[in-house]
């Protein structure tokens, strides 16, 4: 039997102790389907995550209270917060657009570490199957999907190819983007932009994300009539969704657009328990970003306070907090990770 308590987030239930005595465990998710799962495996005598990792921590916050007291307790809370973000994905099914390089392909792999199923996309065929390649080969569940965001027909292939794989979808990282440098317009003004390559940066950065979270929330929504499960949804948004960067404007348009988005979704879709953030990426090392710096690498680590630029795999730290049930109470919000360009 599984139950809800009024002062947490997370099911529990009552496990049978080898002595025949039954003890409270917190199975550490809010998702109702995953919590049934974890206690049967706790009546089995498992653990209600991955007792590897478990037994690892304990081993090393044992090792550590031979320094004292006060260093074991603190090693012990980091533990018990680390295992239980890994638990909080094991099992769940996450859709990653622009997952074939740079930050998508980092939040792909991250993903599958910490135990989900990923489903990721891209533009590029050939991208797509060697990141889902590599999540195989280490032992994980992927599906290589390739498409245009910005065409529905795609994006609906995208959520149903994952939904028939996978059998559900329980979160999406909406990433996939293009810079102005992709329709040959970097550090173009206004004046000088054509209509068409205007239109492009927005169909893909912001009409991508509106088409990919009417599918991805739809088939949240029919998860959770039936199981009471709800979802997460992450979107790419950018600094640039924050501010105003000269000879950009429609990728800061698109971008300011994804974040008036992302908070109007969480409004509305709270009532069904599915999240919806954003994350505002400042200067990463990309693909994207990669041909601006022999020219213009000066000035932007100089607009930066931490002076370099910020990894893939530090973004992904922050997807993966979003996605997971330890942002339970997370929606609505854009969260910045710019090396504090944003704050000077």
């Amino acid at each position: 039997m599984i139950y809800k308590r009024p002062d947490s987030p997370f099911w529990f239930s009552d496990v049978r102790l080898p002595d025949g005595t039954r003890k409270r465990v917190s199975l550490r998710t809010t998702d109702k389907r995953e919590a049934a799962k974890k206690a049967a495996r706790l009546e089995d005598g498992g653990a209600p995550g991955d007792s590897t990792l478990g037994a690892a921590l304990d081993a090393y916050t044992d090792h550590l209270s031979a320094h004292g007291r006060a260093w074991a307790d603190g090693a012990k809370l980091l533990a018990k917060k680390t295992l239980g973000l890994l638990e909080s994905m094991h099992g769940k099914i996450i859709l990653v657009s622009g997952g074939g390089s740079g930050i998508g392909r980092a939040a792909a792999l991250r993903l599958a570490r910490a135990g989900a199923a990923v489903a990721l996309a891209d533009l590029s065929e050939a991208r797509a199957q060697a990141t889902a390649g590599e999540i195989i080969a280490s032992g994980g569940k992927a599906l290589a999907l390739a498409g245009d965001v910005s065409r529905e027909a795609d994006v609906a292939r995208f959520v149903a190819a994952t939904v028939a794989a996978f059998g559900r979808l329980d979160g999406a990282f909406n990433n996939a983007g293009i810079s102005p440098a992709a329709v040959g317009c970097a550090g173009t003004p206004i004046t000088e932009w054509s209509e068409e390559a205007f239109a492009r940066v927005i169909a893909v950065n912001l009409t991508g994300v509106f088409l990919a979270m009417k599918h991805e929330i739809a088939a949240m929504a029919r998860t959770e009539a039936g199981s009471g499960g709800g979802g997460a949804i992450v979107n790419t948004a950018s600094v640039a969704g924050l501010v105003g960067l000269r000879g950009s404007s429609a990728y800061v348009a698109s971008k300011h657009g994804v974040i008036g988005l992302t908070r109007t979704a969480a409004l509305e879709y709270a009532p069904l328990a599915i999240r919806v953030n954003a994350v505002c990426p400042g200067y990463i090392d990309t693909p994207m970003v990669a041909p601006h710096m022999p020219t213009r690498g000066e000035d932007i680590l100089r607009a930066v306070p931490f002076a370099r630029l910020g990894t893939p795999a530090e973004i992904a730290e922050l997807v993966l907090w979003l996605l997971s049930d330890c942002a339970s109470f997370v929606t609505g919000a854009a969260y910045v990770a710019d090396g504090g360009y944003s704050a000077a």
